[in-house]
């Protein structure tokens, strides 16, 4: 739904309307909760590890088909896209 330009407002809306359950143990899915799956790469079945420097998380490697993938690639890029399309000001961190 965010590849076709729906927000997260709308995929929860209708996620919940259609009965769907969320994976959490939450009882409705939440607009914060989508937006953290829309924005991670698990989604795609990568596992991005962590390790500490100097007591710090820092970003390790990206471990590819760690998960099983629930949407495709070419599904999220074009996902995260629409959104940067969108809201150029997303982009500029």
């Amino acid at each position: 739904m965010t590849a076709e330009g729906f927000g997260k407002t709308k995929v929860v809306d209708h996620l919940n309307n259609s009965g769907i359950k969320p994976f959490s143990k939450a009882k409705r899915w939440h607009a914060s909760y989508v937006q953290k799956l829309m924005a991670n790469q698990n989604v795609l079945g990568h596992l991005a590890t962590t390790r500490r420097v100097d007591g710090k998380p820092t970003p390790g490697e990206i471990i590819e088909n760690y998960y099983p993938a629930i949407i495709s690639e070419k599904l999220w890029k074009d996902a995260h896209a629409c959104r940067a399309a969108q809201n150029p000001a997303r982009n500029k961190k």
